[in-house]
């Protein structure tokens, strides 16, 4: 599951990387390399922070707390420093497929698009605060930043752990969605529609 999840890691977008980053399971030496091509905060930042993660022991927390330090030096936009420290205590959690417990509970009290992402890679136990957290990530977050094909595995994902779990409010849930997701299609866009029948089948199954 690692595996795949490093090598999927690189793929989506908004995501911190840059050609020379060496992977996410490298070692210190590729990393300090890595950093001295680096040209701006992001790949600073990201470079430092695998850096720092290999010389020393950390937990989650202690993790979370040197990305804050490297971030308030890297970056002088306090947006950009912002935003590159929730992106990459979530990206390095869903990477790595490390932490990814820890990484959702600071995804609950910090929540974002990258949220789509954890709750796709996180499986075993939390099934209930995972649909929780997709469910708003679905709600909240913009079209430009989920694209179509990832938001219908989402509601896939969303109505397995419904049924699963039996959540009292897949049926709520699920009209909300519809709403959303049939005003995307009507302008005839095929990938919409395609998540807005997927909406629409999991609430015919819902009422049988």
């Amino acid at each position: 599951m690692k595996s795949i999840l490093l090598l999927l890691c690189s793929l989506f977008i908004g995501t911190i990387c840059f050609a020379a980053f060496p992977g996410w399971n490298a070692s210190a030496e590729k990393y300090s390399e890595a950093l001295k091509s680096a040209k701006n905060p992001n790949e600073r930042a990201l470079c430092r922070m695998m850096l720092r993660f290999r010389q020393e022991k950390m937990n989650y927390d202690q993790l979370c707390k040197a990305i804050d330090e490297i971030c308030d030096e890297e970056f002088s936009s306090p947006a950009a420093r912002d935003n590159a420290k929730h992106i990459l205590k979530k990206q390095f959690a869903y990477c790595r497929g490390q932490f990814l417990s820890e990484a959702l509970a600071f995804a609950e009290k910090n929540p974002s698009w990258y949220d789509y992402h954890l709750c796709m890679a996180i499986q075993g136990g939390n099934k209930v605060r995972v649909y929780k957290l997709l469910l708003a990530t679905l709600e909240r977050s913009s079209v430009n930043l989920i694209p179509a094909a990832n938001q219908l595995k989402a509601v896939k994902r969303l109505a397995e752990i419904g049924y699963i779990e039996e959540i009292s409010s897949v049926k709520e849930d699920f009209l909300r969605l519809k709403k959303k997701y049939d005003q995307l299609a009507a302008n005839g866009d095929v990938a919409w529609k395609k998540v807005a029948d997927e909406v629409d089948s999991t609430l015919k199954l819902l009422e049988k």
